[in-house]
């Protein structure tokens, strides 16, 4: 009964476990996409204030200062989505390392409680033994309106292989 429980304990940490580690994967190809994004957006800023050095007329520059501002805070938004999800890997990756430390204490307790094959053997060899032990006559005899004459199939069996072996050893015997 505890081997069985231990056993779904075990199962539930494996699967919690997995999902952790599905979750750090997806926030690892988020912060990979975020990253690029950031990269993009900055040479992308670069090149706008670049460009604004050049350009003298007001109305193109207030344009280029008004995207390159908007730039600025999605790099900014980017930066701290990024960190964000830095964070949360961290804390998902100390909460996986906690559920393997669980899922090895149980498979530790699962292993000394677990019945080895052999011990498996053993106690069927007994409860065998134990049952040899009780012969067909006492559990025949224990049976009400029983007629005396009966004799039990596996005993008729036995007293028809011992009449054929000594028939053998009397052909043997005289041969």
């Amino acid at each position: 009964m505890e081997e069985a429980e231990l056993v779904k304990g075990r199962l539930q940490a494996i699967t919690d476990k997995r999902k952790i580690q599905e979750e750090i994967s997806q926030k690892r190809l988020k912060i990979e996409e975020d990253k690029l994004k950031h990269q993009h957006l900055k040479k992308k800023a670069l090149r706008e204030k670049w460009l604004l050095d050049g350009i003298s007329s007001g109305k193109e520059q207030e344009e280029m200062k008004k995207q390159n501002q908007q730039d600025q805070h999605q790099i900014q938004v980017l930066e701290q989505s990024i960190l964000r999800l830095e964070k949360e890997i961290q804390d998902l990756e100390k909460a996986e390392l906690q559920i393997s430390t669980k899922e090895e204490a149980i498979l530790k307790k699962l292993k000394s409680i677990e019945r080895t094959t052999e011990d498996i053997i053993r106690s069927v060899k007994v409860e065998r033994e134990e049952r040899a032990e009780e012969s067909i006559e006492d559990i025949y005899a224990n049976i009400p309106d029983l007629p005396k004459s009966y004799i039990p199939s596996r005993l008729r069996k036995e007293i028809n292989e011992e009449k054929e072996d000594d028939e053998q050893n009397r052909k043997a015997l005289y041969a």
